[in-house]
């Protein structure tokens, strides 16, 4: 009985070191049912066991072991779109700590923490074409993956990590995102509004857009196979 009520004593003064803190700007948490943990400094000398056991964020397939890189400097950064990856301060640098999946609201960059509205980089341009991945026309950062799901087409959005860019040609054309070390690795293609027309993808010919009308984003296909042609229209 001495050590199992030693044990919860335990774990309830780590929860208090830790801080957790249910808010969402400033409202009930109860009523959005997010949760927006604030993790710092916990001055130990290491990381805490669980966060050197290997820290995954991502679904199935599509998991990604954190480094301390992942953590950019700081006590939270918004893996993708969804994910939020939470980080302990040890001795100066961040560690990941755990993953936390954002439910039904999204990830901001720009804040790092779980909101309800979807940023910039998380908000689909277009709809689903084709399975498979797409780059963003308008935005270096964030690509597009569409899978087959109960008959019909998913668009997912998803985000490179912090100094990425996503590059329909890297890993030997499959598509992956890549450090970004000039200008010339952003590769936009925006509609002009009024215009209405198709057009390649400025980087990757594979891939061709649809202007349509006044909306000045862009519907983007892939090629069966070879280049889109802008003059013939047509993949050759």
């Amino acid at each position: 009985m001495f050590w199992r009520c030693a044990a919860i004593i335990s774990l309830l003064a780590l929860w208090g070191a830790i801080g957790l803190e249910s808010s969402y700007n400033g409202a009930d948490p109860r009523k959005y049912g997010s949760l927006d943990i604030r993790i710092d400094n916990l001055g130990a000398n290491t990381p805490l066991n669980w966060a050197t056991a290997g820290v995954q964020c991502g679904t199935g397939d599509n998991k990604v072991n954190m480094t301390t890189k992942d953590c950019k400097g700081g006590p939270k950064a918004c893996f993708n779109c969804t994910s939020l990856l939470i980080c302990q301060n040890v001795a100066g640098t961040y560690h990941p700590l755990f993953c936390s999946t954002c439910s039904t609201t999204f990830c901001d960059p720009t804040v790092s923490r779980c909101v309800d509205k979807a940023p910039l980089q998380c908000r689909p341009h277009q709809e689903c074409t084709s399975p498979g991945f797409f780059p963003n026309p308008l935005e270096c950062e964030t690509y597009f993956r569409c899978q087959e799901e109960d008959g019909d087409l998913k668009l997912q959005v998803l985000l490179c990590p912090h100094g990425q860019v996503y590059k329909s040609k890297a890993n030997n054309d499959t598509g992956g995102c890549v450090k970004r070390t000039a200008p010339t690795d952003c590769c936009r293609t925006p509609c002009n509004v009024g215009d209405n027309k198709f057009l390649p993808f400025g980087c990757d010919h594979r891939f061709y857009l649809y202007c349509s009308g006044d909306k000045a984003t862009p519907f983007i296909f892939r090629c069966p196979q070879g280049n889109f042609n802008e003059t013939t229209l047509d993949c050759n």
